[in-house]
């Protein structure tokens, strides 16, 4: 499943500070991300799988929005999940650390690590 992130406010490959972007711009990006996630759920519950692989929608690994978008990510699939018959959504982490985080919100989540 491919998701088609948004752009950054500065429409380059920076990374951009939260803190200094104006809440219009941020809500239109945070709302953006769902909505990829939302629209890569719905592609894949149209079809009538019971289960999928998605790798997570990022900025810059270790930039300061980071783990705030694999939240986003994250509780946007766990929230769509709820509405279709999916068994099964696997996250594929870019790296180690990735996957880490990933853990770490999902278990934040209640989650529980899948064996």
């Amino acid at each position: 499943v491919l998701a088609v992130p948004p752009l950054s406010p500065s429409n380059d490959d920076e990374e951009f500070d939260a803190d200094s972007v104006d809440q219009d711009t941020l809500h239109y990006l945070e709302t953006t991300l769902r909505s990829a996630y939302r629209s890569s759920v719905q592609m894949v519950k149209n079809t009538g799988m019971e289960g999928f692989g998605i790798v997570p929608v990022t900025t810059k690994a270790g930039g300061k929005v980071y783990e705030r978008t694999l939240r986003i990510g994250l509780q946007t699939l766990i929230d769509e999940a709820k509405t279709t018959r999916l068994h099964s959504i696997h996250l594929m982490a870019a790296t180690e650390k990735e996957a880490k985080i990933l853990i770490k919100l999902a278990i934040a989540f209640g989650l529980e690590e899948a064996e």
